[in-house]
């Protein structure tokens, strides 16, 4: 962006240059700041399950824990290796009380279940 507004003022095209560059921020500023409103409620998160237990847990009782607690849930990944057991989901929650409730679900599934939540947001 800024190779053009150079451009364009070396090419004496000031008023058009500045203009285009006053309305390209504008532009930039209000999708952000509408992309960001209203989203601050929700959280999508890597939900990461993990048991040395494979008789403890399974995907099925997982998701319906899930189900019962999560907006949406995706599973991303599963492997079973006979001697572990780990999936992996996409998940999204209205509060903060929902994931607490998912947590707690989710410990109830069994003593060796290991939980990790991650943002997926990145920020």
């Amino acid at each position: 962006m800024v190779i053009a507004l150079g451009l364009g003022v070396g090419a004496d095209q000031v008023v058009i240059s500045v203009t285009a560059f006053i309305v390209i921020v504008v532009i930039i500023y209000l999708r952000r700041y509408f992309a960001d409103r209203g989203n601050h409620d929700h959280r999508h998160l890597y939900l990461a399950v993990t048991s040395a237990r494979p008789q403890e847990v399974s995907v099925p009782e997982i998701s319906a824990v899930l189900k019962e607690h999560c907006e949406s849930a995706d599973l991303r990944r599963f492997d079973d290796t006979g001697e572990r057991v780990d999936a992996s989901f996409v998940v999204e929650f209205n509060t903060g009380e929902a994931l607490e409730r998912c947590r707690k679900a989710l410990r109830g599934l069994g003593e060796h279940v290991e939980i990790s939540f991650l943002d997926s947001t990145g920020s």
